[in-house]
C-alpha cells in the first residue's frame, strides 16, 4: 500500500476516533456552562465596539441591581454571575448615544447589542464625565490676584492668588456637588423657572442663593467675590449653551476592560417612611 493512501487512512480513523470521543463517556467531563450569564457582542454600523460599556439593570430583585461590564479589543462581553431576574441591557460608550434598552435573562448568550454612533460633538458629549465639562471653565487669571473686594476687582480679599480660589471652588463647591455634571453645567432650567432672570450672571446668582443651601452657598460665593467669580461662572454655561464641548475621553483599554461592577441599593421600598413616592429613575443613565 502506498505512503499516501496509509496517510490518509490513519487521518480517517483518528478523525472517526475524536468523533466518538465527542459523543462517548468522555464528552460528559467537559466542564458546564456557566450560569447566571448574558454573553454577546456590540457592533454599530462602524461594526465591533470596542471599550464600551454594557450594563444590566433589573428592579425585580429586593433591591435594584445593576451590572457592567466593558467589552474587549473585537466588541464581546460577557455580564458574569447575575440573579435570577429579567434584565434592561444597554450600552454606553464614548462616541455612542446610549443605545435603547434589550430585555434579556441569565442565560442569554450570542447576544448582538445595536450601538449608535453620535452624529454630532455635542451628542456625544452628553455621557462624557463631570470632570471634563468642568475642565471648560476658565478660572480668574493669576495675575488678577490678590483680590481687591467688591470696588476694586470683584475677587473677595481673601482670594490672595489664583489657587486660593481654586481651592474655595474644590473644597466649598465640589466638596458637596458634582461640578459638571448635566445640571450644573447648565442654568437653562433656572431661567425657564425665573424668567424675569435675563443673563446667565443673575442666574447662578440666584441659584446659589436659593434653597435649604442658599445662605451657605451664597457665603461662599461672598468669600470669593461675588461679581468676578460670577463672570467665571456665566462664561462657562454660555460657553455650553452656545455648543462647546470638553476633548473626548478614551475609551478604557488594556487592564481597564477586566473590570466587573455591581452595584446594589442601599435600601429597599421597607426602608422609606412614606407610603407613595415618586416612581425611581435609573441610577446609571444621566
Amino acid at each position: 500500500m502506498k505512503k499516501s493512501t496509509v496517510l490518509a487512512v490513519a487521518i480517517v480513523v483518528m478523525a472517526a476516533v475524536g468523533a466518538d470521543l465527542e459523543v462517548g463517556p468522555y464528552a460528559q467531563q467537559r466542564p458546564a456552562a456557566p450560569q447566571g450569564y448574558i454573553t454577546g457582542v456590540v457592533q454599530s454600523e462602524k461594526g465591533p465596539e470596542a471599550g464600551v460599556w454594557v450594563i444590566a439593570e433589573t428592579r425585580d430583585l429586593p433591591t435594584p441591581f445593576i451590572k457592567i461590564v466593558v467589552t474587549d479589543d473585537r466588541g464581546r462581553f460577557m455580564v458574569p454571575e447575575l440573579p435570577a431576574a429579567a434584565y434592561s441591557v444597554w450600552v454606553r460608550g464614548y462616541g455612542l448615544v446610549d443605545s435603547s434598552p434589550t430585555s434579556l435573562g441569565p442565560g442569554a448568550a450570542g447576544v448582538t447589542l445595536r450601538a449608535t454612533v453620535a452624529k454630532t460633538p455635542q451628542e456625544a458629549a452628553r455621557v462624557y464625565p463631570g470632570d471634563y465639562w468642568l475642565s471648560l471653565m476658565e478660572p480668574p487669571a493669576k495675575t488678577e490676584f490678590p483680590g481687591t473686594g467688591p470696588d476694586g476687582n470683584g475677587l473677595g480679599t481673601a482670594m490672595l492668588t489664583q489657587n486660593h480660589w481654586i481651592n474655595s471652588l474644590k473644597s466649598d463647591c465640589n466638596f458637596c456637588h458634582q461640578l459638571g455634571n448635566r445640571l450644573t453645567r447648565s442654568v437653562d432650567h433656572v431661567m425657564q423657572a425665573k424668567p424675569e432672570l435675563k443673563t446667565h450672571a443673575e442666574a447662578w446668582e440666584w441659584r446659589l442663593g436659593t434653597g435649604v443651601r442658599g445662605n451657605a452657598m451664597y457665603g461662599v460665593l461672598q468669600n470669593q467675590g461675588v461679581k468676578r467669580p460670577l463672570r467665571t461662572f456665566a462664561d462657562w454655561t454660555e460657553r455650553i449653551a452656545n455648543g462647546e464641548v470638553p476633548p473626548a475621553p478614551p475609551r478604557p483599554s488594556g487592564v481597564e476592560r477586566n473590570v466587573v461592577l455591581t452595584l446594589w441599593d442601599w435600601g429597599t421600598d421597607k426602608s422609606f417612611s412614606c407610603t407613595t413616592r415618586s416612581p425611581p429613575t435609573s441610577g446609571v443613565r444621566p
